[in-house]
């Protein structure tokens, strides 16, 4: 029987002792997933927050957070008038937001990963479509790859420009 053991244990030795977690690539098309499966306009509120919570760093998260906070009071203050951060898709560089997606492989430059998004929105009504590239900016924080922020890549003229921390921050 002790043989057996010993045998056993380089084998043991050779597992990890944590499975490996995901990719850059997957935890980006993992939060644009979620977004399409349950679009919102806007930023998101302190529920659907807690979802997509995961995917983010906690400075992005606060910044969306505030944004929440700050549409709430406007709605308080003037119920009657648009809020602030209600409209659009916050994190693509289209108002109306994409139709669908597909992720290049990730880059990495010094300590941030950047994942290229391909996007495209097709409306039934238009002929041509929209196709532009964002690009996930993605580090590690608390020994797991999240989004710390979206540089917007749309080039007509009422596209979001910058990056979403910089239209998030006041």
């Amino acid at each position: 029987m002790r043989k057996l053991i010993l045998l056993l244990l380089p084998l043991a030795a050779c597992r990890p002792a944590t499975p490996p977690g995901p990719t850059v690539e997957k935890v980006v098309e993992d939060f644009y997933a979620d977004h399409f499966v349950a679009p919102y306009y806007g930023v998101p509120d302190s529920a659907r927050l807690a979802t997509i919570r995961p995917y983010l760093t906690d400075s992005l998260a606060r910044l969306l957070a505030r944004a929440d906070s700050v549409r709430n009071a406007d709605i308080l203050r003037a119920p009657q008038d648009v809020p602030s951060w209600s409209e659009g898709d916050v994190f693509t560089s289209l108002f109306e937001g994409p139709s669908s997606f597909y992720i290049r492989p990730a880059v990495r430059e010094g300590s941030e990963v950047k994942v290229p998004m391909y996007f495209e929105h097709r409306s039934p009504a238009d002929t041509a479509a929209v196709i532009w590239v964002d690009t996930a900016i993605v580090v590690e924080e608390h020994g797991r790859p999240v989004v710390a922020d979206i540089k917007f890549g749309g080039t007509w003229a009422f596209g979001r420009k910058g990056t979403l921390v910089g239209l998030l921050q006041p």
